[in-house]
């Protein structure tokens, strides 16, 4: 079974990150995949929520990947220091 495709908003920040979160976890239980493509705008409640799902997924030996993310989220996360720790997470998982 494939991972389940999660399109992230284009503006992950505060105003979103309660519906990214219910999202997330109705996709827990299994690999999941966030489109980070259209992402316009990225911020530190975003960073959080998605670094939070990162470390369940991977507790939960889950695939979690970031695929085909957008110039505005690579800079936010560059800027907030991130990557690695999303990176981390990519292909950690075993199921």
């Amino acid at each position: 079974m494939g991972p389940t495709i999660i399109t992230l908003p284009q503006q992950l920040d505060g105003a979103t990150a309660a519906a990214l979160r219910a999202s997330l976890l109705a996709a827990r239980g299994g690999p999941v995949a966030l489109d980070g493509s259209g992402v316009t705008r990225f911020g530190a409640l975003g960073l959080q929520v998605l670094l939070a799902a990162a470390r369940t997924w991977s507790e939960d030996t889950f695939a979690f990947e970031l695929s085909d993310p957008s110039p505005a989220l690579e800079q936010g996360l560059r800027q907030l220091g991130a990557t690695p720790a999303l990176t981390a997470a990519d292909g950690a998982a075993t199921q």
